[in-house]
């Protein structure tokens, strides 16, 4: 049974941000997840800046995954009546796509500690949407990265949820999933992610 009865006139980004509030409150919450992951990197470095590769890798890795579910989301809007066996194909081809993943992420992290350099490799083509992060690697900041590590954390932990969980259950809504319906939710996660740091910094 679903969280919420279907209403069409509440938006998308709305039945998500509850389901998350709704997630936020167990013990293994994405939040929680998120915080768990930075405190094993900072624990398990040697030094900070080893501590803000692993942390660069991890928000790049982060990223490209949830860019992929958001499109296994909008997959899943073009034929809801496949929405299981399209989240089942998601599944089977999981391991080979984090090594994909890995690779792209490998690659990305070595252009943002190069500041922007690169000799040449199979992903130079999209090394561009990276360019605030040189900004702030430049800089040292240290903050920004553990504070953008927890949103992106948290933002995949949780449409990890939403993919396998709430699309299931709530099928009569996946017509209403929309790529600015994701953005909205993700925006909505940054906030509450980042209000999380800003109280506990």
């Amino acid at each position: 049974m679903g969280l919420f009865k279907n209403d069409k006139s509440i938006p998308f980004h709305v039945y998500l941000r509850d389901y998350f509030l709704s997630l936020e409150k167990a013990d293994s919450s994405p939040s929680s997840v998120a915080w768990s992951s930075l405190k094993e990197i900072e624990n398990g470095s040697r030094n900070n800046e080893e501590m803000a590769y692993y942390i660069l890798e991890d928000i790049i890795y982060c990223s490209l995954s949830c860019t992929y579910i958001e499109q296994v989301l909008l997959a899943i809007k073009e034929a809801p009546a496949l929405t299981i066996p399209i989240i089942e194909k998601y599944q089977a081809d999981l391991d080979k796509h984090e090594q994909e993943l890995a690779e792209q992420t490998y690659c990305h992290a070595n252009y943002v500690q190069r500041f922007g350099n690169c000799e040449g490799c199979p992903h130079c083509a999209n090394h561009g949407d990276l360019q605030e992060l040189i900004f702030f690697w430049e800089s040292g900041d240290l903050d920004f990265f553990k504070k953008l590590f927890l949103s992106m954390q948290t933002i995949l932990n949780s449409l990890n949820f939403i993919l396998q969980e709430y699309i299931p259950e709530n099928i009569n809504n996946n017509h209403l999933i929309d790529f600015e319906e994701i953005l909205k939710y993700r925006e909505f996660v940054v906030a509450y992610s980042d209000d999380k740091y800003e109280k506990s910094y």
